[in-house]
């Protein structure tokens, strides 16, 4: 769902939203998630409705994603994968609306399909995070300087994050190919990211003990047959 504001309705704080009713299919196909961006459309007025009675025609993209997005989008996507898969706490900080859009359908779109289907996120960035009701999102927005709830953790990630941050600006590598193949097998959709991530570096070196570690990884992270 994408919403604008629509001051030039009778009544006060009004708002249009246009919401996308998606086959669960195209969580498969589609390479390039931020594709679905286009189709959002604010209405011209209250009479203009036609066009939304009518299906869409989704685009099935390329991964070539790369030119779309500015250097501050590159900048914040290692916050966002750590917020979601990490040590933070689901929080993003940014300096302006807006500034983690392209970051995050990024890395929306690094997910495999299931995983995708479960990200609960919005982008508007607020000043204070006032959850009301049932709504809990797995990641996000903060503008900067409104609270002390930060992103930055002391805690080392480890090589898995700067590895998943790298294929969210290349989207071509072998990490998402290993993500997609054994991501459609775990039980944990979220939780099971960063072994994964884990296992396949493990497996691209040469170090002694790789196979004791993935061993390692995968008892406690996959423990189910």
């Amino acid at each position: 769902m994408r919403t604008w504001p629509a001051p030039e309705m009778s009544r006060p704080g009004c708002v249009w939203t246009h919401a996308l009713l998606l086959e669960p299919s195209l969580f498969e196909e589609m390479c390039d998630l931020s594709m679905l961006r286009l189709l959002m459309a604010r209405p011209q007025g209250d009479g203009d409705r036609e066009r939304y009675r009518r299906g869409l025609v989704v685009p099935i993209s390329t991964c070539d994603v790369s030119s779309r997005r500015t250097s501050t989008a590159i900048d914040l996507v290692p916050a966002l994968l750590s917020a979601l898969y990490g040590v933070a706490n689901g929080i993003v900080s940014v300096d302006e609306p807006g500034d983690l859009d392209d970051s995050l359908f990024a890395v929306w779109s690094q997910q495999w399909p299931r995983l995708r289907r479960n990200l609960r996120f919005q982008t508007a960035a607020a000043r204070d995070l006032q959850l009301s009701g049932g709504a809990r999102f797995d990641v996000s927005v903060m503008l900067r300087n409104s609270s002390s709830h930060s992103t930055i953790s002391s805690t080392p990630e480890g090589s898995w994050l700067p590895a998943a941050a790298s294929d969210v600006e290349r989207p071509d590598g072998n990490l998402r190919r290993f993500l997609w193949r054994y991501g459609a097998d775990v039980r944990r959709q979220r939780g099971s990211f960063r072994p994964l991530v884990e296992v396949k570096l493990l497996h691209d070196v040469s170090e002694p003990d790789a196979g004791s570690r993935v061993l390692g990884i995968v008892t406690e992270s996959f423990p189910n047959l």
